[in-house]
């Protein structure tokens, strides 16, 4: 039940999310590298940008397809429940 679930949803959602979280982050790296140039404020706030896009982007992926597996499977109980 679990992996139709996620596979559907991944199918769906997983590369949209990746794409836009990888090419921000990597166009953010070199701000937060000091590759494009040294500013004491700028590359803190791309350092904090990048580590929180990351984490966010991989919470995102586990949690929600762990909630919709959930849901997914309240539903099917609860639809069995009905039948008999």
């Amino acid at each position: 039940m679990f992996i139709t679930c996620y596979r559907l949803w991944a199918i769906h959602k997983i590369v949209p999310i990746m794409i836009a979280s990888l090419t921000t982050i990597a166009e953010l790296f070199s701000l937060s590298s000091a590759l494009a140039g040294t500013s004491l404020i700028w590359e803190l706030v791309a350092t904090a940008i990048v580590w929180g896009l990351a984490f966010s982007t991989v919470l995102t992926l586990i949690c929600r397809a762990n909630a919709l597996s959930n849901i997914y499977g309240i539903m099917k109980k609860r639809k069995l429940e009905e039948k008999t």
